[in-house]
């Protein structure tokens, strides 16, 4: 676990404690608790966030995340979490950051918290080598204001396009290009 930041830790979920994960758990299920509002219970909530998942002991592509955490007065505040992915973009091979369960307490809300994590999180996942962030949501306009792009090109794996967000150099020249291509998604 390291500071990266004011109030900033970043991890993998082995490195916390069960407390911290229990407190992890915990904001997850605040921030989420009006989109989770439908379901029947816990076991379709931790179906559904990669994070969960991980903490039950089946990550995602079965890779284990990085875990960004704004703190506040000894509290968690905000989440986010990348899981590398394999995929293919136009046909060669390409290392996706997926980025899953961007989550800020409703009390923390308005200070610019998911912000800063997300840009973190995309400089950590770009240094580690990996080339192109992809996120699904409902809020667009949100990541929109950061740089994410829809997918527009030829998608394989998904059932509806991601937002995208270039992460290497060589991505970043594409240029509007990069968004019109093809994209599959591997397991």
């Amino acid at each position: 676990m390291k500071n990266v930041g004011t109030n900033v830790l970043c991890t993998t979920l082995e490195e916390l404690t069960d407390g911290q994960r229990e407190q992890l758990a915990a904001l997850l299920s605040r921030a989420f608790a009006e989109a989770d509002a439908g379901d029947a219970g816990t076991f379709e909530r931790r179906q559904r966030h990669p994070t969960l998942r991980e903490m039950q002991g089946r990550p995602p592509f079965g890779a284990h995340g990085t875990h960004l955490i704004a703190t506040g007065s000894g509290e968690f505040l905000a989440h986010v979490a990348f899981y590398e992915r394999a995929g293919a973009l136009q046909g060669s091979p390409v290392r996706l950051a997926c980025i899953e369960d961007v989550a800020t307490d409703p009390t923390a809300r308005g200070r610019g918290l998911a912000t800063r994590l997300l840009k973190l999180a995309a400089d950590r996942a770009g240094k580690q080598g990996l080339e192109l962030g992809i996120l699904w949501t409902m809020q667009p306009a949100f990541y929109e204001r950061l740089g994410w792009r829809t997918w527009q090109g030829e998608l394989s794996g998904a059932t509806r396009p991601p937002l995208a967000l270039p992460l290497s150099a060589k991505l970043r020249r594409m240029g509007e290009a990069l968004f019109a291509s093809k994209l599959a998604l591997q397991d």
